[in-house]
């Protein structure tokens, strides 16, 4: 049952991420608040589908620690996760990435207009 269930979010994870990034392309052209805030969605969307498909959820302890100003959060990445689960909780983060992920069609477009940090290794 817990194999299906991971396929099944994999597989709705992927899926509306594609609609995201292509139904969401127009905000490629207009300023960067709104593309933002569809990543905001995203991620929002996202966690809601880990939760009702695999039952995994969200836990933030200590949140009221967090600035209200810019602040560095450095997560260990051990999964996507973190690149989808973590946007949602600050107000404009910049996501540190490998430089070559701006290629990949509409997701690296979306990471320059995002203005992440791509980092070359």
């Amino acid at each position: 049952m817990l194999f299906l269930r991971s396929i099944l979010f994999a597989l709705a994870f992927y899926l509306t991420t594609a609609l995201f990034l292509v139904l969401g392309s127009w905000l490629l052209f207009g300023p960067r608040r709104w593309a933002m805030e569809g990543l905001r969605i995203h991620g929002l969307v996202s966690v809601w589908l880990l939760r009702v498909i695999a039952g995994t959820k969200l836990e933030v302890r200590g949140q009221h620690h967090v600035p209200k100003g810019a602040c560095l959060v450095v997560s260990k990445h051990q999964s996507a996760w973190d690149t989808f689960g973590l946007v949602p909780l600050f107000r404009d983060p910049a996501i540190v990435l490998k430089d070559e992920l701006k290629w990949i069609p509409f997701y690296g477009w979306f990471c320059v207009k995002f203005e992440h940090i791509l980092v070359k290794r």
